[in-house]
């Protein structure tokens, strides 16, 4: 009876991973699919966009400009993140694995890192005037983040190694774990101070006009949304993370999916608010153009108006005489 009770759960473990391998198979074949048709969706309306800012007789040079390049690389880091994580999956053989995983780990630390950047850049007029002191900081903060950034992709591609690790490779794997999770709760407190300034903006706008300038009024609104988004990005990898660890069941295993999933996909959403703010940014310099060439018309006319009045006063006159 016991024997028979161990086998039935011998067999249900083995029903549960092939389960979840299937499962997991599926889902991060679905989701490599769909980052690369985002990506060239994304890349596409950027370029779009880009031209359209730029000036007529040059528009290709707006394609260089740093806001257009942190996009174009985070866009296109997350586009070959997630087919590589699904080819590292799928490996037939161990030194396979390691390169697809090293490609993995490359790709998301480019973005991460871009991340950071393409923060401080678009929200560098709005923390000037909210914390001016905190400007001279930005630059050393984003050079520490990077060395630790490429320490945990080192620390992890020696931790797998390439082809079988050894075990005192394998004793890097939790270093590189802890130096990662130490990039998202920094990731996460910074992105929480700048949507703080972005609030605080917002609030002081309302009660100062002279603060209402249209550019750093989408950007801030633009920015609150975006922070939320990449705040449950932070979440949802954590969710993952735990998931990752704690495979017991069904449920849990279907968690681990959906939040897989959504860790591959919402980096995209992300992606999608800051050109649609790029956007929103060149309709407003549009609108604004034609109400300064709209104020310059009018004033062209009272000018007119002011000149050829008194030469019409004297010629009246003329003819009375």
């Amino acid at each position: 009876m016991e024997v028979n009770s161990t086998s039935d759960a011998a067999n249900s473990k083995v029903d549960l991973q092939d389960f979840y391998i299937s499962s997991n198979r599926s889902v991060n074949l679905s989701c490599a699919w769909i980052a690369g048709g985002l990506g060239l969706i994304q890349l596409y309306v950027l370029v779009r966009l880009a031209l359209k800012e730029g000036d007529p007789g040059s528009p290709w040079k707006s394609l260089h400009s740093p806001f257009n390049l942190c996009l174009f690389i985070m866009i296109l880091s997350m586009s070959f993140n997630i087919p590589f994580y699904y080819l590292y999956t799928e490996a037939p053989d161990s030194m396979t694995s390691s390169i697809y995983n090293s490609a993995t780990l490359i790709t998301n630390a480019i973005f991460v890192v871009t991340i950071f950047l393409y923060a401080c850049l678009r929200g560098w007029g709005v923390i000037e005037i909210v914390n001016p002191r905190l400007i001279s900081s930005i630059p050393y903060a984003f050079a520490l983040f990077v060395l630790v950034n490429v320490a945990n992709v080192v620390l992890l591609i020696l931790g797998y190694g390439f082809g079988e690790p050894t075990p005192l490779q394998t004793e890097l794997i939790p270093y590189g774990n802890a130096s990662f999770l130490a990039i998202l709760a920094f990731l996460s407190v910074f992105d929480v101070y700048i949507t703080c300034c972005y609030v605080i903006y917002l609030s002081r706008a309302k009660k100062n006009t002279q603060l209402e300038t249209g550019r750093l009024l989408i950007i801030a609104q633009f920015g609150v949304g975006s922070n939320l988004v990449l705040e449950l990005v932070f979440a949802v990898t954590l969710g993952d993370t735990y998931a990752t660890v704690h495979l017991d069941g069904p449920a849990s295993m279907n968690g681990f999916l959906a939040l897989n999933a959504l860790t591959s996909l919402l980096p995209f959403v992300y992606l999608a608010i800051q050109l649609w703010m790029k956007y929103a940014l060149e309709e407003d310099k549009k609108n604004e153009k034609l109400r300064k060439e709209s104020q310059l018309e009018k004033a062209r006319m009272l000018s007119g108006l002011s000149v050829s009045q008194p030469t019409q006063d004297r010629s009246d006159y003329r003819s009375q005489a």
